[in-house]
């Protein structure tokens, strides 16, 4: 190689080592690692770091950690302070770090706290959640050298109960009224000590309500209710609280005569209390008074005979759909007659014509008809169109028949 080339490679390599010693200088080492590390909270600026091994050392001394708050209402709020006590021999230091959406960290009493001195941390927080069981927790920073990273968790924790609960809990069935039928609920508290039913009431007529306070054997059986639901203990799966038992409450007699409308009856009953936050409480009572007539579902129709409910399935909108239904009648010494009174949507048809039959047995068939081109709709049995018909029968004088389809 010629001197001059060597002397110009030497040059070049002189400058390279001289810029990568000028930018070591101007931007320090590089951790490689950076980048994956997440930057712990404790090292935040402004937040307190754990003492030094040597020398004098705080302590962050709780009195607890964690506290149990007990029985709380959906919506209250709570708060509860914790105390810390400095039993080093150097100043502590304190600063709120995170903490649960629902709960809020208050005033450090003193951010700095002497040797031997005490200070207060109160949490508050708000019952949003209608979970039965509620934790929440805060984070606070120390420079207490005992604590892993620097960091304290305080946590208060505690279970939801309703004001008032009702058992069966969405509604009471009295099934088929053949006879005169009675079955009781039950409305208790199990947050209050005592409280008073000022009224309770259903509009149906033929239906009646005795109201009874819970006596304390009523009470130890539907705590033993109570607890019967809940599943059989398994230590391989994670342990559940125990129900909180009633603490007073009432039993509610219904009591449905044969003369209740005929079909299906869902009412409201309504009780009046002296509850701070339940002053009217509604609950459902359902009972079926059997039809005096017989429906026989013809080719291309269901029929639910406890629902009165009539269905088709799905069809093409444009060609519309006919459902048929045989129908049987007893009790009736005339032609049975019916005539449309409401239909929803009012484009839905229905007619009763009379059939002929060799048995004697009265029989008529009913037509429900939705005519083609009617709008696409879907009804299911959350939300079914509806035929109120007229009769002339002394225990039918409406049949309500409800009905779901989809049109297309």
């Amino acid at each position: 190689m010629r001197p001059g080339a060597v002397l110009v490679s030497v040059v070049s390599l002189l400058l390279s080592l001289s810029v990568v010693v000028w930018l070591s200088r101007s931007f320090g080492e590089v951790d490689v690692d950076a980048v994956e590390k997440e930057v712990p909270i404790a090292d935040l600026p402004d937040t307190p770091r754990p003492a030094s091994d040597e020398g004098p050392q705080p302590t962050a001394d709780f009195a607890e950690t964690k506290f149990d708050f007990g029985i709380m209402q959906l919506l209250d709020k709570g708060s509860h302070v914790f105390k810390v006590t400095n039993n080093g021999d150097a100043p502590l230091k304190l600063k709120a770090g995170k903490s649960t959406c629902q709960c809020t960290v208050g005033e450090v009493g003193t951010a700095e706290i002497a040797p031997g001195d005490t200070t207060t941390i109160e949490l508050s927080w708000e019952v949003r959640n209608p979970n039965e069981m509620f934790e929440h927790a805060a984070i606070i920073h120390t420079n207490a050298p005992e604590h892993d990273k620097g960091e304290v968790r305080l946590t208060v924790h505690g279970r939801i109960v309703s004001e008032a609960t009702v058992l069966p809990p969405d509604s009471l069935d009295l099934g088929s009224v053949l006879e005169t039928k009675s079955r009781p609920f039950f409305f208790y508290s199990r947050f209050h000590d005592d409280f008073n039913l000022l009224s309770a009431e259903c509009p149906l007529e033929g239906v009646t309500l005795e109201v009874s306070q819970l006596t304390d054997e009523e009470l130890g059986r539907l705590k033993k209710e109570i607890g019967g639901n809940m599943p059989p203990e398994d230590i391989t799966q994670p342990q559940q609280a125990m129900p909180i038992p009633p603490k007073c409450g009432y039993k509610i007699t219904v009591t449905a005569e044969p003369t209740i409308p005929v079909g299906i009856n869902a009412v409201p009953v309504t009780l009046v209390t002296d509850l701070p936050r339940t002053k009217e409480f509604t609950y459902q009572v359902r009972a079926r008074r059997p039809v005096p007539l017989q429906f026989f579902p013809m080719p291309g129709t269901r029929f639910v005979a406890d629902k009165s409910l009539v269905s088709c399935g799905a069809f093409d909108a444009d060609k519309g759909k006919t459902m048929e239904l045989l129908v049987l009648s007893a009790g009736l010494d005339k032609p049975l007659e019916a005539s449309v009174l409401s239909t929803e949507p009012e484009w839905i048809e229905a007619t009763l014509s009379e059939e002929k039959s060799n048995q004697g047995v009265p029989r008529h068939r009913l037509t429900i008809r939705i005519p083609p081109g009617a709008p696409p709709i879907v009804r299911r049995s959350d939300n079914p169109a509806k035929v109120v018909l007229k009769t002339n029968h002394p225990d039918v004088e409406e049949l309500k028949i409800d009905v779901t389809f989809l049109s297309q």
